[in-house]
């Protein structure tokens, strides 16, 4: 889900900046209709927007046709439990196994952490 999240900030992102460069174009359009310089970067401006859009919608069809649930069975009470206690780990400050005795504290949060549950 967080994935999903990233993406879809790098999306509207990328969009607001298209729509930020269309709406520049098209309100400088009619004072600057007659030069044809303006009219060559107007046309730039779309095209390159165009381009870009298309391929949006096609990085976007690749992610939706690979993003598959595959529901398992689980045990919500120890989910909940490792939630809870990686959290409180976290809060702790013990971060990720880095090393081997990092990872012997973080056992040992654990197993306090159920011991306590």
């Amino acid at each position: 889900m967080e994935a999903f999240q990233t993406l879809s900030a790098f999306f509207v992102h990328d969009l607001k900046n298209l729509a930020s460069m269309l709406s520049l174009t098209l309100q400088n359009l009619p004072a600057h209709f007659d030069n044809p310089k303006f009219r060559s970067d107007a046309l730039g401006v779309i095209s390159q927007s165009v381009a870009k859009m298309n391929a949006m919608c096609g990085q976007l069809s690749t992610v939706t046709k690979e993003l598959k649930l595959q529901p398992v069975e689980t045990d919500l009470n120890a989910f909940v439990s490792e939630t809870v206690c990686g959290s409180r780990r976290q809060a702790r400050g013990t971060r990720d196994m880095r090393s081997p005795r990092s990872a012997i504290r973080a056992a040992q949060t654990v197993i306090s952490c159920a011991k306590s549950s």
